[in-house]
């Protein structure tokens, strides 16, 4: 039997010391994956749950579409936290995956202002590195380490 991607599982089983079977998780219960638009609290344990996951693994993008998705489906969709979402994911890909920096840019055009999209764009090739200046202080991103201010190295008199 091959497995599709709307296939998914029922539960992941575990046991306990007793030899009874348990149900660990429920695929259409975790957090990460059953968020509904309605229910606000939902969406924040999914997002809680996909920024750990990332955090954890940032070179996963099925995460970063899952988080960015998650963000975009609210009836209105936060920009700082879709530019975040952004930002985090042209960290992860660098110089990789431009059809893929590129279909989600394309998605968060429309909640994005002409300076933001123009930024993300011009950085579609080169991603962001975690410590860019570029990205510094910008809320949104958990991958970032950058920041906002200028280098001073030498210190005139």
């Amino acid at each position: 039997m091959e497995h599709g991607l709307s296939e998914q599982p029922a539960a992941i089983a575990g046991s306990d010391t007793g030899g009874n079977s348990t149900v660990s998780r429920s695929w259409n219960t975790d957090p990460c994956f059953g968020a509904s638009r309605q229910d606000l609290s939902d969406v924040r344990a999914a997002l809680d749950c996909l920024l750990g996951a990332i955090r954890r693994t940032p070179n996963c993008p099925p995460l970063h579409v899952r988080r960015f998705a998650l963000l975009r489906a609210q009836a209105r969709p936060d920009p700082v936290l879709l530019e975040g979402a952004l930002i985090d994911l042209f960290i992860a890909l660098g110089y990789h995956g431009i059809d893929l920096k590129l279909r989600m840019l394309g998605l968060a055009q429309p909640f994005l202002d002409s300076s933001s999209f123009d930024f993300f764009k011009t950085h579609l090739y080169s991603g962001f590195r975690a410590n860019d200046s570029a990205i510094g202080g910008l809320p949104g991103s958990v991958l970032s380490e950058g920041y906002r201010g200028a280098h001073q190295l030498v210190q005139t008199q």
